[in-house]
């Protein structure tokens, strides 16, 4: 995810539990992360427990409507 994050890929986390790794992450073999961390997530989605799925489809519904416009 990392080298993707430098990239530019955007991140999104979708989870019950917010996942403090995915707010600051440290990669040891990499200096700049290993000191001050890397920020993974961009957006961070806290569903129910089993929400996850029901928030997926909700996203591909919406996504497949604005494709067919």
């Amino acid at each position: 995810m990392y080298a993707d994050k430098r990239k530019g890929t955007k991140i999104i986390v979708i989870n019950p539990y917010h996942e403090p790794a995915m707010e600051k992450y440290w990669i040891p073999s990499i200096a700049e992360s290993a000191l001050f961390g890397t920020k993974i997530a961009d957006d961070f989605y806290q569903v129910n427990i089993g929400g996850d799925i029901v928030f997926m489809n909700g996203v591909m519904k919406h996504w497949f409507e604005m494709e067919e416009q």
